[in-house]
């Protein structure tokens, strides 16, 4: 993957911690590997438009090397086709878990994006083992 294009979504409920801090976090890595063509935006779920960054989300950012100060929460939009969970795997069968799903309009995507997530994090990711609970990824 020497310049993919794609676009990362990273959602939690008010777009003031978790999400800003995962979208910086993802536009830092994006930026490293000089990923030109990739985007990472971050909404809530619940999220009020316009709201800052939580302090402690700005603290947690510096102390990382980066900046989450011209963050303004937003809130999520119907134009949604899906959503990707990667969580750390407690199991201790693998580093991450991963889950997904398309909306039903979109159920032709389903095979295609765990493929493509799966893809990515096994290259890009720092983890040596991906787990799917549920479901087998066609590589």
């Amino acid at each position: 993957m020497s310049d993919p294009e794609f676009r990362l979504l990273v959602v939690c409920t008010a777009n003031r911690c978790r999400s800003p801090l995962a979208e910086a976090i993802a536009r830092d890595r994006f930026a490293t590997r000089r990923w030109r063509r990739s985007a990472a935006i971050s909404s809530g779920t619940r999220a009020e438009d316009g709201l800052p960054a939580t302090e402690g989300t700005e603290l947690t950012a510096e102390r990382l090397g980066l900046d989450v100060n011209a963050h303004s929460s937003r809130a999520l939009t119907d134009d949604v086709i899906g959503c990707v969970y990667v969580d750390p795997d407690h199991s201790g069968t693998a580093d991450v878990m991963v889950r997904s799903w398309v909306r039903a309009s979109h159920a032709g995507l389903d095979d295609r994006l765990a493929a493509t997530v799966d893809r990515w994090l096994r290259t890009s990711w720092p983890v040596d083992s991906v787990r799917w609970p549920g479901r087998t990824i066609t590589r």
